[in-house]
């Protein structure tokens, strides 16, 4: 994605950060800081690797959302030490899309 590129969907903005883990590993990648359905970006204190793919998951109301997703850029914030990392959903299944739609429902009633 390059920077300033018109986005096609509305991104939800968390009014709290969910924590977001690597599979296997439960290392915390992040927090998320907004999603649309087919990316989200994270907020980090260590620097992401771009261009990787990343099993990931995160627990919305006792509900684990697994799903694969690719990193695209990211950036450091200017006025702190974290970083800012943008991923792009791979192949999400089914029941991600259908997990993610419902959290995105519920930030629509948290405006």
């Amino acid at each position: 994605m390059i920077m300033g590129e018109e986005r096609r969907m509305k991104r939800w903005q968390l009014v709290y950060y969910l924590r977001v883990f690597e599979l296997g590993t439960d290392k915390l990648m992040g927090h998320l800081a907004d999603i649309t359905m087919d990316g989200m970006r994270l907020v980090s204190v260590e620097p992401i690797v771009v261009e990787k793919d990343y099993h990931l998951w995160m627990e919305v109301v006792k509900e684990r959302i697994i799903l694969v997703a690719k990193s695209k850029w990211t950036q450091q914030e200017e006025a702190s030490m974290l970083y800012n990392t943008g991923f792009k959903l791979v192949n999400p299944t089914r029941m991600t899309i259908n997990n993610i739609a419902c959290l995105i429902e519920a930030l629509r009633f948290q405006k």
